[in-house]
């Protein structure tokens, strides 16, 4: 069974922070017993997600974590809103707007740091947008696919994202903290 997201629920997590993933390091927890290995992934104003060595994504309150972990993460990964001064109405994904036509979500998405692919955009025409281009980022460890709906004049209507399968009982470890 595929599970199904609509892009309006978590878009944040793309513009939480930096592509990049950043070096491995120890975070410790607010009170200093314990410690993580793990790699920053990105933050908002309020949570952190981070990579653990097994490949689990864990996301979190920062106030989770001791006051010189929160300063390093201030320091080095300043929360930036990335929304602050931006109208967001018909925003669809990253730079997509809702109501663009077919040939400039293509042109958008192949420019976009955002996603990725694999296919020729000459060959866009053969294989449709569905399924083409993947996030840069994963959503709770999991590859993410774009789909997209068009209105009656072949204009974007809707983008979702759509995960690689997941079992039920991986849900509550998987995804459900990243939503």
């Amino acid at each position: 069974m595929k599970l199904f997201f609509f892009v309006l629920l978590g878009l944040t997590f793309f513009f939480a922070g930096p592509l990049a993933q950043a070096e491995l390091r120890s975070w410790r927890s607010r009170d200093g017993q314990k410690t993580l290995q793990a790699h920053f992934l990105s933050r908002d104003e309020a949570n952190i997600t981070l990579r653990r060595l097994d490949g689990r994504v864990l996301t979190f309150t920062i106030d989770k974590l001791h006051e010189s972990e929160r300063s390093f993460l201030d320091e080095n990964y300043p929360y930036e809103d990335s929304t602050e001064g931006e109208e967001l109405a018909g925003n669809a994904f990253g730079p997509l707007q809702f109501g663009d036509t077919r040939t400039e979500v293509e042109d958008k998405l192949v420019a976009s740091p955002l996603v990725t692919t694999k296919v020729e955009k000459t060959l866009f025409g053969r294989t449709g947008l569905n399924g083409v281009f993947e996030t840069a980022q994963t959503i709770g460890g999991l590859s993410c696919f774009l789909y997209f709906d068009w209105n009656e004049e072949s204009e974007l209507q809707e983008v979702t994202l759509r995960t690689e399968g997941v079992t039920g009982d991986n849900y509550a470890d998987q995804l459900q903290t990243t939503w």
